[in-house]
């Protein structure tokens, strides 16, 4: 599916990786980029997701990523049925609490 990819490739271009290097004669591992395994929720937005019959599925997927990223491992996933990331994200500029309590009400 379409959808699946798209969130696959997402979420892989924001994560980081490790990287393996040579440092003062030494071998380490070090991270290029964002650890993201960490990750507590995934919210889903858009068409593609919001209309589909299971839109979790579509953000499962990521963790099906045979990428060596710093992708999240174990995380929420929520839906935002309506639209309200980007209001929320303006709404926060004015009142961060509110802005909060309608996220918390609407994200399922």
């Amino acid at each position: 599916m379409i959808a699946s990819e798209c969130a696959k490739i997402a979420i892989e271009r924001h994560a980081g990786f490790v990287k393996g290097k040579y440092l003062n004669g030494k071998y380490i591992n070090c991270q290029e980029g964002k650890d993201l395994t960490e990750i507590k929720y995934i919210i889903g937005t858009g068409v593609s997701i919001v209309n589909f019959i299971n839109p979790k599925d579509i953000l499962k997927s990521i963790t099906k990523s045979k990428s060596k990223k710093l992708i999240p491992k174990k995380f929420k996933l929520l839906i935002d049925k309506n639209y309200m990331l980007s209001a929320m994200g303006l709404l926060s500029t004015i009142d961060k609490e509110l802005a909060l309590k309608i996220m918390h009400e609407n994200l399922t």
